[in-house]
Formats: C-alpha cells, sequence, structure tokens
C-alpha cells in the first residue's frame, strides 16, 4: 500500500499548466512527481508534501499516416496499438 500524501495536486489540462507548476515548485521548493497513467503499482507517481502534476486526463493519440508518426499524450501510451491498427507506420 502507497501512504503518500502530496501537499498540491495540479489537473493539468496542457503544456503551460505544467510549466506553470514547475514555476510554482520552483518558487516554494517542492518536490514534484508526475502521474501519467497510473501504473506506477510501486507508488513512483505520488510524493509526501509536495506538488504532484496529474497528467492522467491528456490521452489524446493523433496518427499522421503520410509522415507515418504517432503523437500520444502521457496517459494515453497503453491505447496506441488500438489506434494505428491498419497504419503502416
Amino acid at each position: 500500500m502507497i501512504d503518500r500524501r502530496p501537499a498540491v495536486i495540479a489537473r493539468c489540462a496542457g503544456a503551460a499548466d505544467v510549466i506553470e507548476c514547475v514555476r510554482v515548485a520552483r518558487e516554494f521548493d517542492l518536490v514534484v512527481a508526475v502521474r501519467g497513467g497510473g501504473h506506477s503499482v510501486a507508488g513512483k507517481s505520488v510524493c509526501d508534501g509536495g506538488l504532484m502534476i496529474d497528467l492522467s486526463a491528456r490521452k489524446g493519440i493523433r496518427v499522421d499516416p503520410a509522415l507515418r508518426t504517432v503523437r500520444a499524450q502521457t496517459a494515453s501510451l497503453h491505447r496506441i496499438s488500438v489506434t494505428v491498427t491498419g497504419h503502416v507506420l
């Protein structure tokens, strides 16, 4: 069981939010932890008394078949194989 409690949890909607979180963490000398897809059973995405940057809502995936690339947000990595099925990348 993970028994850590961050002082602040910031649910970021985009890069600007993450940048602001890092700025605030520096200003107040806070430990920072990042939560992505929620797969850290070891508890590495949670800190005691610091700032947790929660990116778990960031699940977008964009496939560009012409460039043969995939752009995936933090919490979407487990969904990539389903999304790219049928594309030759």
